[in-house]
């Protein structure tokens, strides 16, 4: 505050201490450089290999899509779970000769997701033209085989970044180890019964959080 003398005498006049603080100052954030992250374009675990039957396709999901995965004699593909055909669930057809056969006009496609048969064209020309066809084939997602798991990248788009992107196994072991000596004891009776698997799994981290730290303490 100060005292300003005028015509008619004293007034009184309030001023701030710091006026410089009362100022807006905004300054612009730098520019961020770190990409965001792309949920599709990433390697997921989706099956185990020995788990799967690879004489039939199998029906299973990934980021909201329906995939089929099914064995060409070579390795394991994954397709989108729909024909271009009719839209019917590939994972409904079956593998005859190492192509995979839907189920409702007998449509086949090979590993790379091209079609290569049509039963109902009506002669060889329209065959021909049915196969060159874009419209023909399926969505195709890359796959790989690691540490006896079938991983699928999750971008049928990206087959150059998929190639260039590593597996992310840094926990896991170089080769198939059971969690421990009681899953290796009970494994033929999770296998016989599928859906023990993960009840098995949870009952041995449960023992191991309650008795570690009794260990340690000791």
């Amino acid at each position: 505050m100060a005292v300003r003398r005028s015509a008619g005498g004293y007034c009184f006049v309030f001023q701030p201490r710091h006026p410089h603080r009362n100022r807006c100052q905004y300054t612009q954030p730098a520019p961020s450089t770190t990409k965001p992250f792309n949920w599709q374009q990433q390697w997921y675990p989706v099956a185990i290999i020995d788990d799967l039957d690879p004489t039939k396709p199998h029906p299973t999901t990934l980021l909201n899509k329906n995939l089929v995965l099914w064995y060409d004699g070579t390795t394991w593909n994954a397709f989108l779970d729909r024909c271009p055909h009719r839209l019917a669930a590939l994972s409904e057809g079956r593998v005859e000769d190492n192509k995979l056969q839907c189920a409702y006009h007998g449509y086949e496609f090979a590993s790379s997701g091209a079609c290569v048969r049509v039963p109902n064209a009506a002669d060889a020309k329209s065959h021909a033209n049915a196969l060159a066809s874009p419209r023909a084939c399926v969505e195709s997602f890359p796959t790989r085989q690691a540490r006896g798991l079938l991983w699928v990248w999750g971008d049928s788009a990206t087959l150059e970044l998929a190639a260039a992107t590593d597996l992310v196994m840094d926990d896991f072991a170089e080769e198939y180890v059971p969690v421990g000596p009681v899953l290796d004891t009970m494994e033929p009776f999770a296998r016989t019964v599928p859906c023990m698997r993960g009840v098995l799994s949870s009952v041995v981290f449960c023992i191991y959080i309650h008795l570690c730290p009794h260990f340690l303490i000791r």
